[in-house]
């Protein structure tokens, strides 16, 4: 599933868009904030550099991942 979540957060086209990272040697993440009380958790994608590096790849660097009796639904992605 992480690797589904990674790629959500490049939207269409997210292969050529994972093979410029690559080139450009440009290294982007994906972290999980887990909660102090609950179960739902954020997933950030990026972490590595300005987040103006990454608007050319990615559709937003934070996703909202919320627990559904044994797993997690996919919220939606967005920019903080």
């Amino acid at each position: 599933m992480n690797l589904e979540i990674y790629n959500d957060f490049l939207g269409a086209d997210y292969k050529k868009k994972l093979k410029t990272l690559k080139e450009q040697d440009i290294l982007a993440t994906l972290l999980f904030e887990l909660p102090r009380n609950g179960k739902n958790i954020i997933g950030k994608w990026g972490n590595e550099n300005s987040q103006k590096v990454y608007r050319d790849f990615s559709i937003g660097d934070r996703m909202n991942l919320k627990w559904n009796d044994g797993s997690f639904l996919k919220g939606n992605i967005y920019w903080k």
